[in-house]
C-alpha cells in the first residue's frame, strides 16, 4: 500500500478536495486528478466491494426482517391456537355445565314429581285404608250385635270378673260419720250393653254395665254399686266368629267400692266422658236389674 502526500506542490500548503478537483488553501492553486488504468480498476473494485457489502448488508437486514416477521407470525399463530383452545375449553365447560344443570333440573323435577306422587299416593292409600278399616269395623259391629251367643258369653265373662274381684273383700263406706263395712250380697247382674266405636280407628269395644249388690254388716241394708267391664280388640277368629279381650274399666270417687252409687253418674263420667267414641246401645240382652 502506498501513502501519497496531499500537500500543494507549489507552496506545500494543505490541499482541499472538492469533487474531482483539489485546491490549495495557501496559494489558491487548483489541481485535477489524472487517473491511470490501475487507479480506475482499483476504484471499481472498491466500489464493487462497497456495493457487495451494501447488498450483503441489505440481504442481512431483509433476512433479519423476515426472521422477525416469521417470529411474529409464529407468536401470533401460537396465540391464535391458545385462544382457540381457550374458546374450545370454554365451550366444552359451558356445554358440560348446561348438561349438568339440565340433568339436575330434570332430576329435581323428577324428585318433586315423585314427592307429589308419593304424597298423593300415600294420601289416597291412607284414605283407602281408612275406608277399609271403617268398613271392616262396621262389619264387626254388625257381627257383634247380631251374634247372641257371643254377647251372652261376654256378659258371663264380665259377671265372673266382677264376682272374683269383690267376693271376700269387704268395703268400707266412709260417707257417714261412723264408718260402715259391707260385703258382696249376690251375683253381679248386667243392666246395659254398649258398643263403643273409636271415631278415628273405628275399632269397636263392648262395654257392659253391671249392678252389684252389697249388704251393710251392721244393719243388713242392701245397696247397689254400678261398674263397667269393657272388652276390646274385637276381631274375627279363623271361623269368622267374633272374639274380644277382657279389660276391666271402673272408676269412682270412692275407690274402695270400685264403682258408682248411681248408674246415671257412671253413664255421665264413663261413657259420655270420651268424646272420641261413638256410643251405640245394644238392646238384645238388656236385663231388668236396674233398681
Amino acid at each position: 500500500m502506498k501513502l501519497t502526500n496531499l500537500n500543494c506542490p507549489q507552496c506545500n500548503g494543505y490541499l482541499q478536495q472538492q469533487g474531482d478537483m483539489f485546491f490549495c488553501s495557501s496559494c489558491g492553486s487548483a489541481f485535477t486528478i489524472d487517473y491511470d488504468e490501475a487507479d480506475v480498476k482499483y476504484t471499481e473494485l472498491v466500489t464493487q466491494a462497497d456495493r457487495t457489502k451494501m447488498l450483503l448488508q441489505s440481504d442481512l437486514e431483509v433476512m433479519q426482517t423476515d426472521f422477525q416477521l416469521s417470529e411474529s407470525m409464529a407468536d401470533r399463530e401460537q396465540q391464535r391456537k391458545l385462544q382457540k383452545e381457550l374458546k374450545d375449553s370454554l365451550k366444552t365447560a359451558t356445554k358440560a355445565a348446561t348438561t349438568y344443570l339440565v340433568v339436575m333440573g330434570i332430576g329435581f323435577a323428577a324428585v318433586i314429581a315423585m314427592v307429589i306422587w308419593s304424597s298423593k299416593n300415600w294420601k289416597s292409600h291412607k284414605e283407602q285404608q281408612a275406608a277399609k278399616d271403617k268398613e271392616s269395623a262396621q262389619q264387626l259391629v254388625e257381627l257383634v250385635t247380631s251374634d247372641l251367643h257371643f254377647l251372652e258369653n261376654e256378659v258371663a265373662r264380665g259377671q265372673n270378673y266382677e264376682y272374683k274381684i269383690r267376693i271376700g273383700s269387704p268395703v268400707t263406706d266412709t260417707r257417714f260419720l261412723q264408718e260402715r263395712t259391707a260385703h258382696l250380697a249376690g251375683d253381679p247382674e248386667m243392666t246395659d250393653l254398649y258398643l263403643m266405636t273409636e271415631k278415628t280407628s273405628h275399632a269397636p269395644e263392648l262395654w257392659i254395665v253391671y249392678q252389684i249388690p252389697y249388704v251393710y254388716d251392721d244393719t243388713y241394708e242392701q245397696i247397689y254399686i254400678y261398674d263397667v267391664v269393657s272388652f276390646n280388640e274385637i276381631a274375627k277368629d279363623k271361623y269368622g266368629d267374633p272374639t274380644a279381650n277382657e279389660h276391666a274399666f271402673s272408676r269412682s270417687s270412692n275407690t274402695g267400692w270400685r264403682g258408682f252409687f248411681e248408674k246415671d253418674q257412671l253413664y255421665r263420667e264413663l261413657l259420655l266422658g270420651y268424646d272420641d267414641y261413638e256410643i251405640m246401645p245394644i238392646d238384645t240382652l238388656k236385663g231388668g236389674a236396674d233398681k
